[in-house]
């Protein structure tokens, strides 16, 4: 790449910057920022990415001197949401209630969600420049970030998210010091598990995610003095309770182990998943298996028979977690704590009465 020098380190990166840097035309750099017309080489646009980084250009000349201003956060009502995962959890219920509550907030609060940005897609530097570092809002919401599956290059996003900006805070899982708005999952594990184990229950199998569910699940077992059995314990490795991951693991855990009468499953969707290969194979739910989930979403409440559920306040969580946003950019010397929201127990008649 061709050396920079520039005297004036404050005025506003072009698009020759980004070609010289690069060693190409600003034809070249201007196919890759769009996508075309023309083709570009593999290694011309490793070349243009690499020199867009270093600059910290940003196609909107607008938001890029922006980007230099030394605004007050106070001053801005705006504020970004970078989710984890990808367009899918768009679809799950219960990322569409805590979605629910961070617009609801925004709106009570006359505040905005500029815009809801993917973690994978910011690996970009063009979207990462263009829409994380304008500095057009008061602070970044991120959501759904997954520690257990982050990729090197969505790390190194998050590290450049924290560096850019003051006022970043976490909805529903920690990442390093950031400020976190969460749940007790450990306390939704051992309600859950309590209630089967307080019906009777000894060969309790749990499906879904390595977290405080399973932890709580254990404990639960533990504190019983029932063996905890790693064969009913199916584990989801690419962390993601999900429908199709609860019909599948019930398929595979009751033909293993048919000696199983009571299952755990570590979300709803996870259990209504359970609950369909049940039913689908002629066992009745509750009696001859009882099934508990976790999320408390509108579809458990409907399901044959209606799921007994441990309820976590999702649309609370956006609902806190904006309201906590909006604190720290007014308060920036506030320390950065973790905020638990309770969960509570639901009742219904997938689990029965006592055996």
């Amino acid at each position: 790449m061709v050396p920079l020098d520039f005297e004036n380190k404050d005025r506003v990166i072009t698009q020759k910057d980004v070609a010289k840097r690069a060693g190409v035309s600003p034809s070249v750099v201007s196919y890759v920022i769009n996508k075309g017309p023309r083709p570009v080489s593999a290694d011309a646009r490793r070349r243009v990415l690499d020199a867009i980084q270093e600059l910290q250009y940003s196609p909107n000349r607008f938001a890029q001197q922006l980007m230099r201003d030394k605004w007050n956060s106070q001053d801005r009502n705006q504020f970004a949401v970078v989710m984890g995962g990808g367009a899918d959890n768009l679809q799950r219920p219960y990322y569409a209630s805590v979605l629910t509550g961070i617009f609801e907030e925004a709106r009570l609060t006359d505040r905005r969600v500029l815009s809801i940005q993917f973690l994978t897609d910011l690996t970009d530097p063009v979207l990462f420049n263009t829409l994380v570092t304008s500095r057009e809002v008061f602070g970044i919401l991120l959501l759904a970030i997954n520690p257990a599956t982050l990729t090197e290059e969505e790390k190194i996003v998050l590290d450049r998210i924290i560096d850019n900006f003051e006022n970043v805070l976490s909805a529903e899982k920690k990442w390093k010091d950031l400020p976190t708005v969460t749940m007790d999952l450990q306390e939704a594990g051992i309600k859950a598990t309590s209630h089967l184990i307080g019906l009777g229950h000894t060969n309790i199998a749990y499906i879904g995610t390595q977290d405080g569910r399973l932890s709580g699940y254990k404990w639960a077992l533990l504190d019983a003095g029932i063996h905890l059995d790693e064969e009913i314990q199916w584990i989801n490795p690419l962390s993601t309770n999900n429908y199709e991951y609860g019909y599948e693991s019930a398929k595979r855990l009751i033909s293993q182990n048919p000696h199983v009468t009571a299952i755990f499953a570590a979300s709803d969707e996870v259990a209504i998943g359970a609950l369909r290969f049940l039913q689908t194979n002629n066992l009745h739910v509750p009696n001859d298996i009882a099934l508990i989930g976790v999320d408390n979403v509108r579809q458990s409440e409907f399901t044959t028979p209606a799921l007994t559920t441990v309820q976590i306040p999702k649309v609370q969580l956006g609902k806190y977690a904006v309201r906590k946003l909006i604190e720290r950019s007014e308060k920036p010397e506030l320390p950065a704590t973790s905020h638990i929201l309770p969960t509570k127990l639901i009742v219904r008649e997938s689990c029965g009465g006592s055996r």
